[in-house]
């Protein structure tokens, strides 16, 4: 980062309580440091050298940004990560002004030292003398959003200093050494990969695992790293892999992939199926006793034996208090009881448990607005709260929490079904943070793939749905903040939050309702009328989880629903009359994403029967007689007259199908139109495009090329974060 003056700056500024320290690319607040993202520093630092001034956004996407693209999407999540560090409110600021149709401004009095090691801290025993590692801190432009742009150099630099920082590490802590400050290093993905998950930590602190991908098949595998050597490799036979988790000895890790929970002995690579579980996975942890307790995405928690053998049922979901799902397992240290998430549209059920191997008994510590707890030596527990990373002090013998919770680290992200962010930590004062996704746009894109027009919009959204008129947007949130069900006005290119905490939306053909599930619970299904802002309609409550999928001409939502026995199944519904449910399709796999035909008469749908995602057309509103397979994929939809099919492949190719609707469906062979740049998996998402009406443009959720997934950060000696 450079002065106003164009000259490297070498600076310290200090305001409030806080110190903006440029030589480590650090905040402190009251000498703790507070850990940021390498671009919401460059953000702060940006506003605070220009504060005699507004900085107009495309300026500061100019400053912030000036080798990438980057959209307003990205500056508005920059300023929001910037002011929860600080703890600013943007309705009465404190530090950050916001500027309507200009920009921001930083309003706090500060006070500017220069320093005099010109810019260069001077290196401790211990730390790395490698320049893009200094007091710990990265140094210079070195950020995690740039690494696909640093030279290969560079990149060796990177590894050769973490050797320095890590040695200095496991030669010092034998001797009980600590350091004064955290070192961080960032771990940069595997050559010819993407990072597709957080860090995990073995329990020894010798070894990072992780997952990464493979940018054009879209696969994905399991990787470790000792943190004493520049490289990582890849663990043979774990392709598919995603949420791995160390055994207690450090010898050992289980994952999951193809829909079965698996584990790895990395002495022989040696991979062994234990069993098979129905949607997708919610998290797994293993204890010192020999137990492996998991969660599927929408379900109790479940345990069995490393070694194989039976499952039992560990956690009870309790309807009747309206809780949903159990997920991110972890265990303590007497390897019997464990930390786990309740989901509940209720508030004074949803929250952080404790829980016991041995008995049915659980007891809340935390609740609904913290997430993902885990014990950390010498005694803490580690927990998010919104985005910022908690520390607690927890009595391990009572089994309770003591104090008050410290914010340690900020803009971290929360778990989810979706995502594969890892909060990690090992037995000696490591802790890996990260994996968090990248944010999110909505963009128009040509039948070539060329791209068009960005849509803007505060938040990143997901599961986007054309309106009739063509001219409008239906997306969801998951903001922590801001989430919800979001109209977008495409023409005007105004966003607008309509319905807080709903969550995936159907609009009726016409486009005069609309029918939502509802954070009030996720079994729920609600209509309201297009432009009411009350007046919600409950039309159907089930203690399965519901995803809906459209709302066909014939007044009838398809949606998909998920239980033990037959997996996902598609259901529909009629709007009118009695409004009884019936199966579509209920077989021992799992069929989602229906999608009916502007005519009414057929339904495309995705399936797994084959081990794999595939699409298929078949009669509707009954099956029968006359289904087709498409090809591997997910995710399909319609042209608005019927004549075309598109659907999403493996490898995130957009493919289209004519087709000529009627009694009889002709099908034409499935051809390539381009390959979309879309988050996640074809399962993570009802949709992650839409068709225009003439099926020339699609609006994409899109990651840029410059977004890859948030660097795996490793933390030594994370304790040093804690205020003394």
């Amino acid at each position: 980062m450079e002065s106003p003056g164009g000259s490297p700056s070498a600076r310290e500024y200090v305001f409030g309580p806080f110190r903006l320290d440029t030589t480590v690319h650090q905040l402190f607040r009251e000498d703790h440091p507070i850990l940021l993202s390498p671009k919401v520093f460059d953000l702060l630092l940006v506003l605070i050298a220009n504060r005699h001034r507004v900085v107009e956004r495309a300026d500061l996407l100019k400053q912030v940004w000036p080798d990438s693209f980057a959209s307003d999407d990205s500056l508005i999540q920059a300023v929001s990560a910037v002011r929860r560090a600080l703890g600013d409110d943007s309705a009465n600021a404190e530090y950050i002004a916001t500027i309507p149709k200009r920009g921001y401004r930083f309003i706090a009095p500060v006070h500017e030292h220069p320093r005099s090691d010109g810019g260069r801290p001077v290196p401790r025993a211990g730390a790395s003398e490698d320049p893009l590692i200094q007091d710990g801190m990265p140094y210079g432009r070195l950020t995690p959003r740039g690494y696909r742009k640093i030279p290969r150099w560079a990149a060796s630099l990177v590894g050769l200093a973490a050797i320095a920082v890590t040695g200095a590490w496991f030669a010092t802590r034998s001797e009980g050494a600590r350091f004064v400050r955290p070192v961080i290093f960032f771990q940069v993905p595997p050559r010819g990969t993407e990072l597709a998950s957080g860090g995990v930590l073995s329990p020894d602190g010798r070894l990072l695992a992780f997952v990464a991908r493979d940018p054009q098949t879209r696969g994905t595998s399991l990787w470790v790293r000792s943190l004493d050597a520049v490289n990582a490799r890849v663990v043979p036979g774990t392709e598919g892999a995603s949420r791995p988790f160390w055994s207690p000895n450090s010898a050992s890790l289980g994952f999951f992939a193809d829909r079965k929970l698996k584990v790895v002995t990395l002495k022989n690579d040696a991979v062994r199926t234990l069993v098979d579980i129905r949607v997708g996975p919610g998290g797994g942890a293993w204890s010192a006793n020999g137990t492996i307790i998991f969660a599927d995405r929408i379900s109790p928690l479940y345990a069995i034996s490393a070694s194989g053998g039976e499952v039992r049922r560990l956690t009870t979901v309790e309807q009747q208090t309206r809780e949903e799902f159990n997920q991110w397992p972890s265990f303590l240290p007497d390897g019997h009881h464990y930390l786990f998430d309740a989901r509940s549209a209720n508030p004074a059920v949803a929250g952080v448990y404790i829980g016991d191997l041995d008995s049915n008994e659980r007891t809340r510590l935390l609740d609904g607005d913290n997430t993902a707890a885990i014990f950390a030596q010498p005694g803490y527990l580690l927990y998010i709260r919104d985005t910022t990373l908690m520390a607690q002090e927890f009595d391990q013998d009572a089994r309770l929490l003591r104090g008050s919770a410290v914010a340690i680290a900020s803009d971290i992200a929360r778990p989810s079904s979706t995502n594969e962010a890892v909060v990690s930590v090992s037995s000696d004062g490591l802790l890996s943070v990260g994996g968090g996704p990248p944010p999110r746009s909505l963009v128009w894109y040509e039948r070539d793939g060329r791209r068009s027009t960005l849509i803007t919009a505060p938040v990143s959204l997901f599961n986007p749905q054309l309106l009739p008129t063509g001219t409008q947007l239906l997306a969801g949130s998951a903001d922590s903040q801001r989430n919800g069900l979001w109209l977008v006005d495409l023409e005007r290119g105004t966003p607008s939050r309509m319905i807080p905490g709903a969550g995936i939306s159907v609009a009726s053909p016409d486009g005069r309702q609309i029918a939502f599930a509802s954070g009030r619970g996720l079994q729920d299904i609600y209509l309201r009328r297009f432009g009411a802002s009350n007046g919600d309609e409950l039309i159907v409550s089930s203690p399965e989880a519901l995803v809906l999928d459209d709302w066909s001409k014939n007044d009838e939502l398809v949606y998909a629903t998920s239980n033990a026995r037959t997996k996902q199944d598609l259901w529909l519904l009629p709007i009118a009359g009695d409004r009884k449910p019936r199966p579509y399709l209920a077989s021992p796999d799992s069929e989602m994403q229906g999608k009916v035909s502007p005519d009414g008469q057929w339904i495309a749908y995705a399936s797994d029967e084959s081990g794999r995602w595939d699409v298929y057309i078949d009669r509707f509103p009954n099956p029968g007689g006359a289904r087709t397979a498409l090809g591997r994929g997910a995710q399909p939809q319609w042209r608005s007259d019927g004549r075309e099919l598109f659907f999403v492949g493996p490898d995130n190719t957009l493919m289209a199908v004519d087709v000529a609707p009627g009694p009889e469906l002709t099908i034409g062979a499935p051809r390539p139109l381009f390959r979309a740049p879309m988050p996640g998996n074809l399962d993570d998402f009802r949709n992650q495009y839409v068709v225009a009406k003439d099926g020339k443009r699609f609006l994409i959720v899109t990651v840029a090329d410059n977004e890859p997934l948030q660097a795996i950060q490793v933390i030594f000696n994370w304790t040093a974060l804690l205020p003394s």
